[in-house]
């Protein structure tokens, strides 16, 4: 971090430097501390992907879903799909009720998916999300299934995680309840 900082003193409008103070802050857990330097980036940068990426991954991760919703919805034209999984994510599960969409979530979330059998584990996590919050249980339940059966092997810490997350809401979709991200 310490030599970003240096860099930043000679370069202070290289959108990569400030991306990259940004990205380090994140992966060291320092969600609060990323936001500065991502926002400097992105205002150097709008269509910085990196930056788009861990900025609305540290809103998400510090509950901060007005602010994170706002940006991925001004990010969808961008056509990313990892930033259209995550808005659509976070429309179906959102904790407040004015934060949620579960119809537009669905369409989000089938565009990433038009081919079930094809499909990435992520992805069919957050589709059966949207059918949740749509109330098709069963059919959010059959994708969960799928997902974790996709998901990979379990001796991997990443995969057990995923694995472990998608277990517990294939548990709610069975009791027929959808799933809600923490509240602030």
């Amino acid at each position: 971090v310490a030599p970003l900082r240096n860099a930043l003193r000679n370069q202070p409008d290289d959108a990569k430097v400030w991306s990259s103070l940004g990205q380090a802050l994140f992966l060291n857990d320092q969600y609060q501390e990323s936001l500065a330097p991502l926002r400097e980036c992105l205002r150097l940068d709008p269509n910085n992907r990196w930056a788009l990426d861990c900025l609305t991954d540290a809103l998400m991760r510090l509950m901060r879903y007005q602010e994170a919703s706002n940006l991925l919805r001004r990010a969808l034209p961008l056509n990313r799909p990892r930033l259209i999984n995550r808005y659509a994510f976070l429309l179906a599960t959102a904790p407040r009720n004015s934060l949620r969409d579960g119809e537009e979530a669905l369409r989000l979330a089938r565009q990433l998916c038009p081919n079930i059998e094809a499909c990435r584990p992520q992805y069919l996590d957050t589709l059966a999300a949207a059918l949740a919050e749509v109330g098709r249980f069963e059919d959010a339940a059959s994708l969960t299934r799928r997902a974790i059966q996709l998901a990979g092997d379990t001796a991997n810490p990443r995969n057990r995680g995923r694995i472990n997350a998608l277990t517990r809401r294939l548990s709610l979709y069975e009791s027929r309840r959808p799933h809600r991200l923490p509240s602030p």
